[in-house]
């Protein structure tokens, strides 16, 4: 139940919390109902700043924490006439507190979710700024100068708890699609950012290095890939190609196998990576090896949920139907990476998404990821 800041405060300063990720999982995104008066929205950035002055967090994420004090005598904003400014404030602080709540929800958005979540973690402090112009001004302007308009059905749409008021601000207005909002399980639909929208969205946002590679296993891909190169690889600057096809070690980063490899070194480069992968990954439970073992008795009751478990790891890593004969990457889901890798012949896959981080618990090998992986996006400076 949403519950009022004097009540958000007394438990914050009951429970003492010692880091900014306690800070921030000590504060539900929904918690919060907007009633406050200005003395206690500047106790709770008063409490946040504090906080994470006492932490390791960098400078540039203190001091956009700080910057948050600006909000404090925002009236309503006509422009977002359903986003509640206090509540944005609040949610914006927790982000800034630990990015990776940012939360898509049901919404398709996944894209600029995530991007949103790579922003924060290297470009707090405009975050805040583009907050402060999308709620004042109704628009904003990237550090390339460009403008970004969100239209009538994004500026208009009412929340109500279905996604985070600060993440709809930014991930909507990113997205921008044209027509109006979805309802209920058709929020799903509101989608379709690709590798070409997200790596214009780095540029724009003044990342001075930039990489989106797709990969594909397929002729349909590799002869699209000759008719609009750039949709499936590009770099900025164009010497960044040299330096990744050297980073593939005689392979083609067209190959899930090399790209994911790639991503990976850049990861490490301290480059932030935006995967393309099927959310499957994430959710599904191998059958354990007890239940194998019972389904060897040949009971449906026994054999079922086996069967059941095994047709859905084929429809997570094998190829999807694009049209007709024609198949190709099954990937249907943008993640911030964390901690990735390749380990012989399995990966790890440690991202940010919906929320918080999702590690695969299970042995997940390339043979079967390969399928269920579309590429990515990174960038860096």
């Amino acid at each position: 139940m949403a519950t009022p800041m004097s009540a958000i405060l007394l438990q914050l300063t009951h429970s003492a919390p010692a880091s900014p990720v306690d800070f921030a999982r000590a504060c539900g995104d929904f918690q919060f109902n907007g009633a406050a008066s200005g003395n206690e929205m500047r106790d709770f950035w008063l409490m946040a700043h504090k906080c994470m002055q006492r932490s390791s967090k960098s400078l540039e994420r203190i001091g956009a924490v700080w910057s948050m004090g600006k909000f404090l005598e925002m009236p309503a904003s006509t422009f977002f006439p359903h986003l509640d400014v206090k509540i944005v404030t609040y949610q914006m602080i927790i982000r800034l507190m630990k990015p990776e709540r940012v939360n898509q929800m049901t919404f398709g958005i996944c894209g600029p979710a995530h991007f949103v979540v790579l922003w924060i973690k290297s470009k707090p402090r405009n975050y805040v700024s583009m907050a402060y112009e999308l709620l004042t001004a109704g628009k904003a302007t990237t550090d390339s100068g460009s403008p970004i308009v969100p239209n009538k059905f994004v500026r208009e749409f009412n929340p109500a708890g279905s996604i985070p008021e600060a993440d709809w601000l930014f991930a909507a207005s990113l997205r921008n699609a044209d027509g109006p909002i979805p309802e209920g399980t058709d929020r799903g639909s509101y989608s379709g950012t690709q590798n070409p929208e997200i790596f214009n969205y780095c540029l724009e946002a003044g990342y001075t290095e930039v990489v989106s590679v797709m990969c594909y296993q397929r002729l349909a891909d590799s002869f699209a890939s000759l008719f609009a190169p750039s949709f499936y690889a590009n770099f900025h600057p164009i010497g960044l190609r040299e330096v990744v096809e050297r980073m593939c070690g005689g392979g083609k980063f067209s190959d899930p196998a090399v790209n994911f490899t790639v991503a990976c070194t850049l990861r490490s480069l301290g480059f932030r990576v935006l995967l393309q992968i099927n959310s499957g990954l994430l959710t599904f439970e191998p059958a354990t090896d007890k239940q194998r073992e019972r389904a060897k008795s040949g009971k449906y009751a026994d054999v079922a949920p086996v069967k059941d478990n095994d047709e859905q790891w084929k429809s997570i890593v094998s190829e999807k139907t694009v049209f007709g004969p024609i198949v190709g990457q099954n990937f249907n889901h943008w993640v911030l990476a964390k901690n990735i890798a390749v380990e012989g012949e399995s990966v790890r896959l440690g991202v940010y998404t919906w929320g918080t981080r999702k590690e695969v618990a299970y042995t997940l090998y390339m043979k079967d990821f390969a399928n269920a992986y579309g590429g990515f996006v990174a960038a860096r400076g």
